[in-house]
């Protein structure tokens, strides 16, 4: 057989006409072969194919292109290509646009492009008038194709923003404008996850030669080429990484059956339940959130506390909130949400570019975890210096003990979003649109329900610790098992890392500060205490202990039986519901979107463009 491959098309034009060109390689003489055209119509292609000699004739479409300020753009992104032409009738976004289609992970709002040309690398394409640019110049330099360079910047970053999506990581470094690609990153939103706080400190993974120990059981079925010997030799050093004790049931030449050591004594321990819940205090409906209704509301839950009791508020800027907390609970602790800072930062910097945008975003981001006041003060200088009389203005009534880390009085314990209330919006999505009546009986009863389960769940803990806390300290205990510890005196511990920190168990601190923000130790007071020899447990707050939890749900809510209720007389006044006019329209069920809160994109069928239209509402131009 025979075969000839085409490896590409050249087409350009001049004063003389148009040339094409066909450049391939000839499997069968083993040479190289082109022909060229200088016909404006048709390119003339020829190979021989399975022995035959086949005459193909294409439209010069690459031809017209050119004429018409065509220009093919080569995409690169994640080590992967596509081919995308441009012309000048269009603007920037549908240029991005077009690009986003062809990789189903890239979202319009968060990427950044670049190009290089000879003599100049990274030239950022950010807007029209940087696309504009780009067409001058390969027209100067008579360029008919360009490589460019495409970044997710929520990737770069390391954030994964928003209620539930992704974790926040701001240990990558940020640094001067144009030193990295930044995106705005819309439509994502935060989760709540196990280290709310991230640590400032990074440290150089060191990997033990035991690690692989871990991987020696992996699944049911699993075989073993050297026998019982070789299982009972993988087990004990799988129970000895993975930090499992066990028991050997049967033990002899053919059959070895091993089982957890206390699953006579109680629960198994080997058992781990991971359960983020919310616990519903109190609740009220009320005509719209004034500060009339707040005030009436946090009176009520002011009555059920106790007097001593400290409580964490954490909310939006509600302004009749904001005045109710200081009235009701004026030594109280109110934290700001950082999801409603965020999109408010992003409200006051409309007009920017997206690129710019997110950049100053996530340096309020940073401002906002920063464990200390020096890194605090340190973003907060570049904040203020890139962002100039919007970001001034943005936080000149904006107290940082309200939204920073570094300067919050109370503890919060990493909570730095109110995405509970969203939570418990979730839950009840479907019962909120009763009339009131039947709305309060059907959450009291989710509640009722809930408190049993919960209660049962907790029930077969068999720890001293939450499950989920304790799977935490485990995994900080292998992270701190390379360190060596070096006592100070009077409690204070050296942790010798990269970089070494400073542990005072006494006064449960660390210089990493994510013990005092989170109220639970982190790697280094893990490695620190467990050193020294103490009780890991002793050294976490009793707000992680089961039998907390346990206590929360030991009270449960009565039933409310309708049967031996007293019948109303029928001559009875009735107070029957005010009179109202029915608005225009079919009544809205979804909230009423904050300000600067993205909307969901869809992508068109049409023009294959995200935006809030679809292929029937379309009304995009479409170009060859």
């Amino acid at each position: 057989m025979v075969e000839a491959w085409i490896f590409g098309v050249v087409a350009r034009s001049d004063s003389g006409g148009s040339v094409a060109a066909v450049i391939g390689w000839w499997a069968g003489l083993g040479f190289w072969f082109s022909m060229v055209s200088e016909n404006k119509n048709f390119i003339l292609l020829a190979g021989l194919l399975n022995g035959k000699i086949e005459v193909v004739f294409l439209t010069t479409f690459l031809y017209t292109f050119a004429m018409e300020g065509g220009l093919i753009l080569a995409c690169r992104y994640n080590e992967k290509f596509a081919a995308i032409m441009i012309n000048r009738g269009m603007n920037f976004g549908q240029v991005v646009h077009k690009i986003c289609s062809k990789w189903s992970d890239l979202d319009p709002e968060s990427i950044m492009l670049s190009y290089s040309l000879i003599g100049s690398e990274n030239i950022v394409l950010d807007n029209d008038e940087d696309l504009g640019a780009l067409f001058g110049i390969v027209q100067t330099a008579g360029i008919e194709d360009i490589e460019v360079l495409v970044r997710d910047a929520t990737q770069e970053l390391g954030m994964g923003e928003g209620r539930n999506g992704a974790n926040i990581n701001l240990l990558g470094s940020i640094g001067p404008i144009g030193s990295q690609s930044i995106g705005s990153g819309v439509g994502t939103q935060v989760e709540a996850c196990d280290m709310v706080i991230p640590s400032f400190f990074t440290h150089e993974k060191r990997v033990l030669k035991s690690a692989q120990w871990a991987e020696g059981i992996t699944n049911v079925g699993q075989r073993f080429e050297g026998g019982v010997s070789q299982f009972r030799q993988v087990l004990r050093k799988y129970a000895i990484e993975r930090g499992i004790e066990y028991v050997l049931a049967k033990n002899d030449k053919e059959r070895v059956t091993a089982q957890c050591k206390y699953r006579v004594e109680g629960p198994c321990k080997w058992e781990v339940h991971g359960r983020v819940c919310i616990f519903p205090l109190c609740y009220a409906v009320v005509d719209s959130e004034n500060h009339e209704n707040w005030l009436w509301f946090l009176k009520h839950l002011h009555s059920i506390l106790a007097a001593d009791r400290g409580i964490t508020f954490v909310s939006d800027r509600n302004q009749g909130l904001l005045e109710a907390v200081r009235m009701v609970f004026p030594n109280s602790c109110h934290g700001y949400c950082l999801f409603h800072l965020k999109w408010n930062l992003r409200h006051h910097l409309r007009g920017t570019q997206p690129g710019f945008k997110a950049y100053l975003v996530n340096l309020m981001l940073r401002c906002a975890y920063a464990p200390t006041r020096e890194l605090f003060y340190d973003n907060m200088r570049n904040l203020i210096a890139y962002g100039g009389n919007r970001v001034n203005g943005f936080l000149s009534n904006l107290q940082p003990q309200h939204w920073a880390n570094a300067f919050f009085p109370g503890q919060r314990y990493g909570e730095m979003y109110s995405h509970v209330a969203e939570s418990f919006n979730s839950w009840i999505e479907e019962e909120r649109y009763l009339p009131i009546k039947p709305l309060v009986d059907a959450i009291r009863v989710k509640v009722m329900n809930l408190i049993v389960e919960r209660r049962e769940i907790a029930s077969k803990w068999a720890g001293k610790i939450c499950p989920q806390m304790d799977k935490r300290l485990t995994d900080c205990f292998y992270d701190s098992r390379t360190w060596v510890v070096s006592e100070s005196g009077y409690g204070v511990y050296e942790v010798h890392a990269q970089p070494t920190v400073t542990v005072d168990i006494g006064n449960r601190s660390c210089s990493c500060k994510q013990w005092q923000q989170d109220g639970f130790p982190c790697c280094h007071a893990v490695g620190t205490i467990t050193s020294s020899g103490k009780y890991l447990v002793d050294y976490v707050d009793p707000y992680y202990y089961s039998q907390t939890f346990r206590d929360s749900y030991s009270y449960s809510i009565s039933p409310i039986p309708t049967v031996w209720m007293p019948q109303r007389p029928i001559d009875e006044d009735v107070v029957l519901p005010p009179l109202s006019k029915k608005p225009p329209g079919r009544p809205k069920k979804k909230r009423i979107p904050s300000r600067g809160e993205p909307t969901e994109q869809i992508k068109c069928g049409r023009c294959h463009k995200f935006g809030n239209h679809n292929r029937k509402t379309c009304k995009e131009a479409m170009y060859c």
